[in-house]
């Protein structure tokens, strides 16, 4: 009796291990596959957004490496836009203004005392000269104002320079007594007005090209003061130089104002063969950068 109790408590002990081995057979994997689902598995973020928790792929990695690259290529890109200075450009420019204010100064400090010496003119025909300077003045700077907006800068540049070298040459007295004892009055006029059309044009548009074209993001305050300084000079110092000119050949134009035709006309030969540095910064950064 004792024995067949024995073998039913064996019995059940045994069909409760196997029971209970079947359960966590059962379990385990359950178990492993909510913890892959649970890895998987994407956390809210505390603004209500969804927070990845998966460790970031290879793709990943490359694409943030690329990108960097990339940024340090643009960096190393903009800090030689920033290295690049357009220095010819800025040569020529200061050069065109001295050529400018040395022609205006001789202009507008000469002029009396000349055509009083050659002319005998008194101060009212001086005084209508002046006069009509001024008027032409006007009138070139409105034409200047209509011509910028259909004309290129350099363009313009160039034909004001062409203009002050026809009035100097037509100013230039032959040094032949035989062949002009005086310089005829009409010639003096003309080169007269040329000269002023020449400085209204000129002067305009090489500050415009000088100030918005070529210094870019260069120290535009001290370029420009360096500009300026250079034509201060300029109209201080050449009116005794030019008097000392006309006055040491006995008032014949032709080594005063011959000097100044060689000077507007390396001023457009300048011009012409360095045309491609007054241009705008971007474009001398891109044909630079090539």
């Amino acid at each position: 009796m004792n024995i067949h109790r024995d073998k039913e408590v064996n019995r059940s002990n045994t069909l409760d291990t196997e029971g209970s081995s079947f359960d966590s057979n059962d379990e385990e994997p359950l178990f492993n596959q909510e913890i892959e689902y649970t890895c998987k598995m994407t956390k809210k973020s505390d603004d209500g957004g969804i927070l990845d928790t998966e460790e970031p792929s290879h793709d990943n990695s490359d694409d943030r490496k690329n990108s960097s690259n990339s940024l340090h290529k643009e960096d190393a890109s903009s800090n030689s836009e920033e290295l690049l200075f357009n220095a010819v450009g800025i040569l020529m420019c200061i050069y065109f203004i001295v050529i400018f204010q040395y022609c205006f100064s001789v202009q507008e400090t000469i002029t009396t005392p000349m055509v009083i010496k050659l002319y005998d003119w008194s101060a009212t025909e001086i005084n209508l000269l002046f006069a009509g300077a001024g008027v032409v003045s006007i009138v070139t700077s409105l034409s200047v104002r209509y011509l910028s907006r259909r004309v290129q800068d350099q363009k313009l540049l160039i034909v004001s320079i062409m203009i002050g070298l026809l009035g100097s040459i037509s100013i230039v007295q032959i040094d032949i007594p035989q062949f002009e004892k005086i310089l005829p009055a009409g010639r003096f006029i003309a080169g007269f007005v040329l000269t002023y059309i020449a400085y209204i044009i000129g002067r305009n548009v090489v500050m415009g090209i000088f100030s918005n074209v070529i210094l870019g993001p260069s120290d535009q305050g001290k370029w420009m003061g360096a500009n300026t300084a250079a034509g201060a000079i300029t109209r201080a110092i050449v009116p005794f130089l030019a008097w000392q000119a006309i006055n040491v050949v006995h008032w014949r134009t032709w080594l005063e104002f011959g000097l100044r035709s060689l000077f507007l006309l390396s001023a457009l030969v300048g011009g012409i063969m360095n045309i491609r540095f007054l241009v705008p910064y971007s474009e001398f950064v891109g044909a630079n950068s090539l």
